[in-house]
């Protein structure tokens, strides 16, 4: 039969028989090997995922003193214990599934038709969906850390807030990113500034070709050194909204360089112009 996936389930129903009729259909499932746990009381559901951490939940819809869609909108919202929500039904009526997807269910099933194939077929989109979100989560990893380690100072705007500072980036403003993150904008930047930011923002936002990829920006620092900035930019999208980011390069010394070599080429030139007249 090949490997069997380990899978944590537990069973949020008060009664014995659909419970029975589910662990058969569970353990008959081809591909898992269940290690299956009961919860008749729903007051004591949270308590029991906190305890057992199982992977995945399944939620009568009719349970004591409780909607099962109710409680599954506790399940989803506790954080790192939150599990894989399936609503079981009896009355599985087009408002009540939206009602269970609504409160953050992946699934449901009914009671009438719990038969091997219609589990089978639950595990199947339970191991697709969390595969894919394994992967999503170590792409998002592997992004984070090369945007914490990058050369260049990244910085993400939204709605007029610092959202996210990388370190270089707080290095180069001298500022730390509790700080940067915890105040809006008009705080960090001069005025003029923060206005040409709110209009990139809008007109990237809007779609606007015309706008350069890079643009140079002077800026002071926390300790009140002015800085020229050589900042990309480019729209993301950061919990379901767009947002501005923010690469950026301190290229004040390179200017001063250059300033200072292009003041002794005039001052060459006017001595020659002035030995050759």
């Amino acid at each position: 039969m090949g490997d069997r996936r380990p899978l944590r389930v537990l069973i949020v129903d008060d009664n014995p028989a659909d419970v029975r009729l589910l662990e058969r259909r569970l353990l008959a499932a081809e591909g898992w090997r269940i290690d299956a746990s009961i919860c008749a009381d729903p007051n004591e559901c949270l308590g029991v995922v906190r305890q057992h951490t199982p992977q995945l939940v399944f939620v009568d819809y009719r349970l004591a003193g409780v909607k099962g869609t109710d409680l599954i909108g506790e399940l989803v919202r506790m954080d790192r214990f939150a599990p894989y929500c399936i609503l079981l039904t009896g009355h599985g009526g087009e408002a009540v599934v939206l009602d269970a997807l609504r409160a953050g269910a992946r699934d449901y099933l009914r009671k009438d038709e719990l038969d091997v194939a219609a589990v089978e077929r639950a595990l199947r989109h339970f191991r697709i969906e969390t595969e894919m979100a394994g992967r999503l989560r170590e792409s998002q990893d592997q992004f984070s850390k090369l945007v914490r380690l990058a050369a260049d100072g990244i910085c993400i705007l939204q709605h007029d807030r610092v959202l996210f500072v990388n370190d270089k980036f707080c290095r180069m403003m001298n500022h730390s990113a509790e700080r940067l993150t915890s105040q809006p904008l008009d705080d960090h930047f001069d005025p003029a500034i923060v206005a040409r930011f709110r209009d990139n923002y809008a007109r990237r936002l809007a779609g606007d070709a015309t706008l350069e990829d890079r643009v140079e920006m002077a800026v002071r620092s926390g300790d009140g050194e002015e800085l020229i900035l050589d900042i990309g930019f480019a729209v993301i999208e950061q919990s379901g909204e767009p947002a501005l980011m923010l690469i950026a390069r301190d290229i004040t010394q390179r200017r001063r360089v250059e300033a200072e070599v292009q003041r002794h080429r005039d001052h060459l030139a006017e001595m020659v112009e002035a030995r050759t007249t």
